[in-house]
């Protein structure tokens, strides 16, 4: 982006090449062509020089870095996210990536990879990369990415209380998940694997999806679809 900073940066380097410009003893030099007559023709190789300055203005102050794309999820555990997206081009070396959870800057990294931590179970997260280059300008954000951390036992857990699923998913991951009271399931997904789901109350099940795999279902009073 062209910004404030930039505008600075080329009214310096402009004055520059004005202090530069020759000069007679007596007068500015406005006759550019020496046949001591101000005419169209001073103008146009006048012109000339102008257009060679800002040719010659260094691109690298000017153009930014691209956005990073293709923004992805790679794996996610009970408190962490891992994404990944494509390197941004710019015309000097890309120094590093911001990443954003929900608009809230949370690390910076120099790969095309990061790992955010301390995310919490059933958190919804939007994540946003943002590209800087070795001269300090940025890209805008990516395209958002949203993540939903589901959760996936680790070992066996028990719930003293009833207990309400709403759109997660919950991964038995081959341990058993105790609920001492009722388990309602509005919508979501129970995936039991290799994993016992024991409920020592009533299963409502009006939404959502229980695959029970090879695992094993128990439940104490009564199942209510």
């Amino acid at each position: 982006m062209f910004n404030t900073s930039d505008y600075v940066l080329l009214q310096r380097y402009i004055l520059e090449i004005i202090n530069d410009f020759s000069y007679s003893e007596a007068k500015i030099n406005a006759d550019v062509n020496g046949d001591d007559r101000i005419s169209s023709l001073d103008a146009s190789l006048f012109t000339r020089k102008i257009l060679g300055i800002i040719d010659a203005f260094p691109v690298e102050n000017i153009i930014g870095p691209s956005k990073p794309t293709n923004l992805q999820l790679i794996k996610t555990t009970n408190s962490s996210a891992t994404i990944s997206w494509t390197e941004s081009i710019s015309d000097v070396d890309i120094e590093g990536y911001k990443i954003y959870n929900n608009n809230e800057l949370v690390g910076t990294t120099t790969d095309t990879s990061y790992t955010v931590e301390g995310l919490e179970i059933f958190s919804e997260n939007i994540f946003t990369v943002e590209a800087f280059d070795k001269n300090g300008r940025h890209s805008g954000k990516s395209a958002p990415l949203r993540v939903v951390i589901d959760f996936v036992l680790e070992e066996d857990i028990v719930i003293d209380k009833d207990y309400e699923l709403g759109d997660n998913t919950i991964y038995l991951n081959g341990f058993t998940l105790t609920v001492n009271g009722t388990l309602k399931q509005n919508s979501g997904e129970i995936n039991l694997g290799e994993g016992n789901l024991i409920i020592n109350g009533d299963f409502i099940q009006s939404g959502g999806i229980v695959n029970v795999e090879s695992g094993k279902l128990y439940v104490k009073n009564d199942y209510l679809i």
